[in-house]
């Protein structure tokens, strides 16, 4: 549907810039510690990674799953 800065824009209810969809050709000056993946598009590689510490997350989910059911 929307690319991930288009959701963002829209949950925030913000009308859609194409200088927030090419955030990453900005020349301004960025004084961080990640300023070269601040240059970099978003990207999915890492999506479902976290799969691998599912079961690390057992006790998580427990203490969690009865509060889920309010966010839902």
């Amino acid at each position: 549907m929307y690319c991930p800065v288009e959701r963002i824009l829209h949950y925030l209810e913000l009308p859609r810039e194409d200088q927030c969809l090419r955030y990453y050709q900005n020349d301004r000056a960025i004084q961080s510690a990640s300023s070269e993946q601040v240059r970099l598009p978003i990207y999915g590689d890492g999506i479902g990674n976290w799969g691998h510490f599912d079961s690390d997350l057992d006790g998580l989910k427990s203490v969690l799953e009865p509060i889920l059911a309010q966010y839902s």
